[in-house]
């Protein structure tokens, strides 16, 4: 009987870390497509350097 009991324990174990690991996953993704979404949102910003060059600024995405 205490075998099965920590096999039980062992198994339940195992599966709480792959949870875990999944929802971290999930989670890096999902902020990973938040950001991509605001950089694509975001205005372009144009402006002049010193030497009167123009310049446009853009937020970049970051691939997975």
């Amino acid at each position: 009987m205490r075998k099965y009991l920590m096999i039980l324990i062992a198994l339940l174990i195992g599966m709480l870390l792959l949870s875990v690991r999944s929802c971290n996953t999930i989670r890096s993704d999902r902020n990973r497509l938040a950001d991509n979404q605001r950089a694509l949102l975001s205005d372009v910003k144009f402006y002049r350097t010193k030497d009167s060059l123009s310049v446009a600024s853009v937020e970049k995405l970051t691939l997975s």
